[in-house]
């Protein structure tokens, strides 16, 4: 939510440039929102590397709970054969 301040002619232009529609506020544009999941995919699996630590940190799916073992809940965690550990 945005709120202006100022004279009639500025508010004008305030909200042709931002926009002032209640129906357009009310629809889901779902492009936008797939493309924000893929991209919050992408870069939850990318690796990314820190010196001085020994493996690549990645920042997880956040939905990765229900998805995905997590190696706490894995009885075989230890002998590596977890994905989310190597």
């Amino acid at each position: 939510m945005v709120r202006l301040v100022g004279d009639e002619e500025s508010l004008n232009r305030g909200e042709t440039l931002l926009g002032n529609s209640v129906k357009e506020l009310n629809e889901t544009h779902f492009i936008p929102l797939f493309i924000g999941i893929l991209l919050g995919i992408v870069v939850g699996t990318m690796p990314i590397a820190f010196p001085g630590l020994p493996q690549p940190v990645r920042l997880g799916l956040p939905a990765g709970r229900s998805s995905w073992r997590s190696c706490s809940d894995a009885s075989d965690a230890s002998d590596g054969s977890c994905a989310t550990c190597r």
